[in-house]
């Protein structure tokens, strides 16, 4: 008798049902009273390194840096340095939650000072440290707005090490059936704390054992128009280096560790410190010469050279020997190369540990929960891109395939198939003229010739092979990637800054690789030929349709270029302003109003140095107000990253922002929308919140599903989450931990912050935020998924590349 087997189950995609999220936040509801010690900062010091002759009477601020990470080594417990002491003398210097040696911080002193002055610190001039116990108050306040905010300002960077110090950081994680033992990060200089899971987690792959922690930030935000702050907890992994490290560009971010008898506080096992490498002339060595200063105090060789810990990073690494730091190197894109391991904690994992966090807080302590808004999933596309009457397109190449590849990718992009031998083109009402242009001069200038002056040299070649043609076109050029130049000067900026000045706009391609799968060089190639047509001014099919569905409407992104002097010759800090509407997109520059995009990239790099005198005080309001004024439209909505603009512009501040008040009142036409992301920790995780069918009834956390859309905190303020991380579903299973799936990417959605204080007559903030929402998605020509900013704004920062000062 034959038996027949039993057809396996068919497999069925779980369906999530949720018109919810919670946000990773834990509400802080109770003032606190804050014991603990202070130092102020001693003012015979401040006077001596005033009258320093080549400091001119000015303090500057490095070595007050300097000083400040050497302490925070050397006092891991300390809750601020204060490195504006010595210009607030109601402030304290130092703060700590126990008592401080002053010999050993006044040795530490001298040392630095020797150190970086290299000369014996007078006598006497340390006799003023003194400790002072001290109570500090922290007080939840709301202002008019009903905005809460913290009465102590040092308590945004205290009150997360103080929250802390009392949780338990032996987790157990359901997810991945084990405990996680945790130790906090002593951050030198950025707000919050870290937690890092120690040990590590070890994974073979590739014959290779690779390893990586848990990374825990805490950060203390609050949220416009909401009464209480929060405790934002965002779950990463640093994947750690233990093969040979090279440092692309100026520096890295490294983490120490290490119990010694010098290191006060009661922890029985010191924290890890993360602190800062640099790199100058070829050389490595550790910012703020923490290394020099301990080695003057006497503790030579308990910090390792620097350069011997990125040769061979697995000694440094788990071998944590007598008075021996140990030291991890994680890895990440300022490094070269890549990492056998994956990027991001797996999406349970990020749920869980934040779970397990929160359930040591009182039991009312809970989650916020944000409702989704309906919203029309209605898709409309523009029949053709609307390109100028006429374009010029350039192909600058050294390889004949790599130009015959080009060229196919820009004609496939604009769904040109007859190739012909004038190489004019018809699209729709527009012409475009292709250029073949072969690269005449070489332009990898190594390091003998820059000694020579090679950026010279390289400025003469890049000016003679334009041969002083200055017709507007768009450019492909053939270039190596940035790190193909690592013994070289890498010349992407001095072609993309002398083109511009000649009229050009560049996009670069690096050169075909033969080992390089299909999918991979198709995509690249596409992908480069929309981002310059982007730079023409040329938004998406659906950005399109858009525009021209809200004709009524132009939208407008304000954004701040600010650079200094490691990325450019002369510090910049002005802003621009970008619009778009149903005709075009137009820039506006200071001093110069509206016009063209395209025309105003290469004047970002021809007029930058014209602009380094623009002041805010005096001339943010003419700008705006002036700009404003020009556009002609029935509604005007107003986009600005609170990151890039709260300094210039206060309003744009938590504390500032108001329902009633805004520096734009004489519009009442405008709508004004702010955003933040998560730089600097300011937008939180998040995960959805509602039912699995067929497997729970009640509601619960689903980390494996990723819904889009919006999403509603309070009247003013909403979150937007974009499109799905691209590979879930495909290679990336949401359902796997960080443990199961070693090697795979584990990318999340940001949920954009959207505040919504202003709104035009007759418009309310949801109408507001569904229109910032629809924005972002695909209505960029370079991306085919969403973007981070909204269409104006996401244009404004990309412009940014072209302004800089390059010689």
């Amino acid at each position: 008798m034959t038996k027949i087997k039993d057809d396996p189950p068919k497999k069925t995609k779980a369906k999530y049902t949720s018109d919810y999220i919670k946000l990773l936040a834990i509400p802080i509801e109770e003032s606190q009273v804050i014991k603990g010690y202070r130092i102020n900062f001693p003012q015979k010091l401040k006077n001596i390194i005033e009258e320093e002759n080549h400091f001119k009477n000015k303090f500057r601020i490095f070595p007050l840096k300097s000083l400040s990470e050497t302490i925070q080594i050397l006092f891991t417990d300390l809750l601020f340095v204060n490195s504006n002491a010595p210009s607030q003398q109601n402030e304290p210097w130092l703060f700590s939650q126990h008592p401080i040696d002053i010999d050993l911080l006044k040795h530490m002193i001298e040392s630095w000072y020797y150190v970086h002055f290299k000369k014996i610190l007078p006598p006497n001039v340390l006799d003023d440290i003194k400790i002072v116990e001290e109570e500090r108050i922290v007080k939840i306040i709301t202002n008019e707005q009903g905005t809460a905010d913290l009465s102590d300002s040092f308590a945004y960077q205290y009150l997360p090490k103080i929250i802390s110090a009392t949780l338990n950081k032996k987790l157990f994680i359901p997810c991945l059936q084990k405990h996680l033992y945790f130790i906090e990060v002593s951050n030198s200089s950025s707000q919050g704390v870290n937690w890092i899971s120690w040990p590590p987690e070890n994974i073979t792959t590739r014959k290779q054992t690779e390893y990586f922690s848990y990374n825990v930030k805490f950060k203390i935000q609050t949220i416009p128009f909401d009464s209480l702050p929060y405790l934002y907890i965002h779950v990463g992994v640093l994947r750690w280096m233990t093969n040979k490290a090279f440092i692309r560009n100026e520096g890295a971010t490294v983490y120490l560790q290490g119990t010694y008898p010098w290191i006060s506080g009661k922890n029985e096992l010191a924290p890890m410190i993360k602190t800062s490498v640099k790199k100058r002339n070829g050389h490595l060595f550790w910012e703020h010469k923490t290394n020099d200063i301990i080695n003057e105090m006497g503790y030579g060789g308990v910090i390792p050279e620097i350069e011997k810990v990125f040769e061979n990073p697995s000694q440094y690494f788990l071998e944590n020997k007598e008075n021996k730091f140990t030291v991890l190197i994680p890895y990440g894109s300022h490094l070269w190369g890549t990492h056998n391991l994956g990027a991001g904690a797996g999406f349970k994992e990020r749920v869980e540990i934040s779970k397990e966090i929160v359930k040591q807080f009182p039991p009312d302590c809970s989650f916020p929960i944000c409702r989704k808004i309906k919203s029309s999933s209605r898709i409309v596309k523009h029949k053709n891109l609307k390109l100028p009457s006429s374009m010029i397109i350039e192909i600058w190449y050294s390889d004949l395939k790599w130009l015959e590849k080009a060229k196919n990718s820009l004609l496939k992009s604009l769904n040109i198939e007859a190739n012909n031998e004038v190489n004019v083109y018809k699209y729709g009402e527009s012409t475009i003229i292709l250029k073949e242009k072969a690269i005449s001069e070489q332009l990898d200038v190594g390091w003998i010739e820059r000694k020579k002056d090679g950026e010279a040299l390289l400025i003469d070649r890049i000016t003679k092979m334009l041969n002083s043609d200055v017709t507007p076109s768009f450019c492909l050029f053939e270039l190596k990637d940035k790190e193909d130049f690592y013994h070289s000067v890498d010349p992407k900026d001095f072609i993309r800054h002398i083109f511009a000045k000649h009229n050009k706009l560049t996009q670069f391609i690096r050169p075909m690789d033969p080992k390089e799968e299909l999918e991979k060089l198709e995509h690249r190639f596409e992908h480069a030929v929309t981002d310059l047509l982007r730079q023409a001014g040329i938004v998406s099919l659906r950005g399109q349709a858009f525009l021209e569905r809200h004709s009524n409407t132009t939208f407008v992104g304000l954004y701040n270029i600010q650079r200094n002097k490691k990325t450019s010759k002369e510090k910049l800090n002005y802003p621009i302003m970008v619009k778009a509407d149903a005709n075009e997109i137009k820039m506006a520059l200071p001093y110069r109003g509206w016009i063209p995009y395209h025309e105003g990239l290469p004047m970002l790099a021809k007029e930058s140095s014209n602009f380094i005198s623009f002041n805010y005080e005096r001339d943010m309001m003419k700008f705006l107000h002036g700009s404003l004024h020009q556009i002609n439209a029935e509604h005007i909505i107003l986009f600005a990253k609170a990151q890039n603009i709260r300094k210039q512009v206060k309003w744009f501040q938590n504390r500032n922002i108001s329902t009633t008040e805004n520096p734009l009142s004489m519009f009442n036409n405008l709508s004004i929308v702010r955003l933040r992301d998560e730089e600097e920790g300011e937008a939180p995780e998040w995960t959805v919140f509602g039912k699995i069918e067929n497997e729970l009834s009640e509601i619960t956390e689903i980390p494996q599903s990723f819904p889009t859309g919006l999403f509603k905190f309070n009247e003013h303020v909403f979150f937007s989450i974009g499109s799905k991380p691209q590979g879930v579903g495909q290679k990336i299973d949401p359902n796997k931990t960080k443990i199961e799936k070693p090697t795979i990417n584990f990318p999340r959605s940001t949920a954009v912050e959207m505040t919504i204080p202003v709104c035009g007559e007759g418009k309310f903030p949801e109408e507001i935020a569904q229109l910032a929402y629809q924005l972002r998605k695909e209505t960029s020509l370079q991306y085919d998924k969403d973007t981070l900013m909204p269409l104006p704004l996401h244009l404004a920062v990309k412009a940014k590349e072209y302004a800089k000062i390059v010689f």
